[in-house]
């Protein structure tokens, strides 16, 4: 009863460590601490085995009379897979209930700790095994897998990966996605945990030898290879140009869920900002407002879109702006382009040309290119199963209603400050707004088709001082990493950001404040191994985990 107890108290504490790996605390070894925890809850215990059961299973801790080890059941092990994650998801998630109350929060970590149950399961059949340590990290990525897909979309704001952003696993990003971020986080603190009970044994046997080797490359084969991807991090041979870039922060009048209320006071906050922008900035190439920070829609709004053209026209370069647009009925999260319309005048005409020179005087202002949201937000933007939940529910009523995108993830724009035809012609700006960073095939989208330079626009005003802002910055800074791409995030009430292509934060904002960011950043070429078969990698390690896992049991049940 004793060691039961325990293992269940050691299973809240590994899921304690493994939260405060993640932002805003970002304490990195602490992932790895909590995975070895974690597997070390699921292993067999020394009760006191014999000499027999020494050499069975020589991979634990000797025992010096006659009972076998103590081994937790799958039921057992379900429970401490439960127990683990909701320790963790309670930490993590309390932004979910800033303003709609603690139920919608703790259901949601209910939800997400029962993917755990089959992690608790498979667990305690791999620990069985004399080498179901290797096992383990990739069955665990089958579920948070599974977790991040399933249903609605999934929920990967949960995913191991986000909480080795500042560590030295981060690198792997590029090789194969927060995936291999996440199996080299197991690896490592299995590997310890194995190495740890291994040495306690005091018969030695080839066997036992090889487990500690096993158990020490485990450990430092990941280290090496994040070393070695962090090294090729933000190569200069990959940069073909750079552009100025500024995102804006406008900031909203209060904090709660009733801001999109003042819609017309966050856009003129956003206007504000971008004409003390336009004052203090050299020539700008490009400004990125953040999500939502026109929820009035210009292109039904005349007050809204000629607010937007006198901030265009100040800065005088193109301007993304987060609205809402409404097309064949329905209505649309968008990020859309306005570019600045230029005199030109006759009296310009260089000598040596027969075409006008374009003045800095902006006239008018015309859209360009947009994207449309294509990962919603369930129960935020859309509802999944609207009639059943409206009737479960009061909060469901509040949940949007909007259409997913189709697009291809690009906004090609024209920069160059004035001039707007030469310098660097089109850029290619992938976007992916708010909650589709943490989704794997938002940027990868973006980058197959061209993008040069990522921007997540967000708008977190709704969940107030909370540490979500930060979590989904660090989001931002492994996809940064993952396609060797600078990122811009602006959000409306912060936190904003500019990261370099190597995931480090070059600038940022405090939250609930009016503000600006300017950097000179790089445009990039070239296609890392993530991007190009990221995808296929994590589902052969999904494979591999499942199968694993599954097999062993059947093992199990079958001993049983």
């Amino acid at each position: 009863m004793f060691a039961f107890v325990l293992r269940i108290l050691l299973a809240a504490l590994s899921g304690t460590v493994a939260y405060t790996s993640y932002e805003p605390l970002g304490w990195w070894p602490a992932g790895i601490l909590a995975a070895g925890l974690f597997y070390f809850v699921l292993m067999p215990w020394p009760g006191s085995a014999s000499r027999e059961n020494l050499g069975r299973y020589p991979g634990r801790i000797p025992q010096t009379t006659s009972h076998r080890p103590q081994r937790p059941s799958m039921a057992q092990g379900a429970l401490f897979g439960f127990v683990h994650a909701m320790a963790c998801y309670l930490l993590l998630l309390p932004w979910i209930g800033e303003f709609v109350g603690s139920p919608p929060y703790i259901a949601l970590a209910v939800v997400c700790s029962l993917y755990a149950i089959l992690t608790g399961l498979g667990g305690v059949a791999l620990a069985r095994s004399t080498w179901g340590f290797l096992a383990f990290p990739f069955w665990y990525l089958a579920i948070e897998f599974a977790r991040s897909s399933f249903p609605f979309g999934g929920f990967a704001w949960v995913r191991l990966a986000w909480g080795q952003v500042a560590g030295p696993l981060a690198g792997l990003a590029q090789w194969g996605g927060p995936a291999l971020v996440t199996v080299a986080t197991l690896l490592i603190g299995v590997g310890v945990t194995q190495l740890a009970v291994s040495t306690r044994t005091r018969i030695s046997s080839s066997r036992t030898t090889w487990l500690r080797a096993v158990s020490v490359a485990m450990v430092i084969v990941p280290l090496l290879g994040g070393a070695i991807a962090t090294f090729n991090l933000h190569r200069p041979e990959n940069t073909f140009a750079e552009i100025k870039v500024a995102a804006v922060q406008g900031n909203v009048p209060r904090l709660g869920l009733d801001f999109a209320a003042q819609r017309s006071a966050v856009l003129h906050n956003h206007v504000r900002e971008t004409k003390k922008l336009a004052e203090q900035a050299d020539q700008l190439d490009l400004v990125i407002w953040p999500e939502n920070s026109s929820d009035v829609n210009p292109f039904s709004d005349r007050e809204a879109y000629e607010a937007i053209a006198s901030a265009v026209s100040a800065v005088g370069t193109p301007v993304v702006v987060g609205t809402i647009t409404h097309r064949e009925g329905h209505p649309y999260n968008t990020m859309q382009t306005f570019l600045p319309e230029y005199d030109q005048s006759p009296e310009e005409t260089r000598a040596d040309s027969s075409e006008p020179t374009r003045t800095h005087q902006v006239q008018g202002m015309r859209p360009g290119e947009f994207h449309d949201k294509v990962y919603l937000q369930p129960f935020g933007e859309t509802l999944p199963m609207r009639g059943f939940f409206e009737k479960l529910s009061e909060y469901a009523e509040m949940a949007g209603n909007f259409a997913p995108g189709d697009g291809n993830g690009v906004l090609q724009i024209p920069t160059g400050g004035a001039d707007i035809t030469t310098d660097h012609g089109d850029v290619a700006v992938g976007v992916a707004t708010c909650y589709e960073v943490a989704f794997d095939e938002a940027f990868r989208r973006s980058i197959n088709n061209g993008a040069s330079i990522l921007t997540s626009p967000t708008n977190n005003a709704t969940f107030g001082f909370t540490d979500m802002t930060y979590q989904q910055l660090a989001m931002s800074r492994m996809r940064a990493i993952e396609t060797d791409r600078a990122m811009v995030v602006p959000a409306t009430s912060g936190v904003s950001a500019l990261v370099d292509p190597a995931g480090n934060v070059l600038a940022d904002t405090e939250i609930f404040e009016a503000n600006h960011l300017v950097a000179t950043l790089p445009l990039r070429s070239g296609i890392t191994p993530a991007v190009r078969v990221g995808q296929m990698l994590e589902l052969a390690m999904v494979l591999m985990g499942v199968v694993l896992g599954i097999l062993a049991v059947i093992r199990r049940r079958v001993k049983e």
